[in-house]
């Protein structure tokens, strides 16, 4: 925002994928969204 002093707001925008070692099961979904939102204050 820094470089954009005109602009108000920001996005961060981060994709997720689970490996294809495994089926996509609820848990493992589950898992892998619980993990991205405690990387998002870091």
């Amino acid at each position: 925002m820094q470089r954009y002093t005109g602009i108000c707001h920001g996005y961060i925008i981060e994709l997720k994928y689970l490996r294809r070692s495994g089926p996509a099961t609820e848990p493992r979904v589950a898992a892998t969204a619980r993990e991205a939102g405690q990387q998002l204050p870091r």
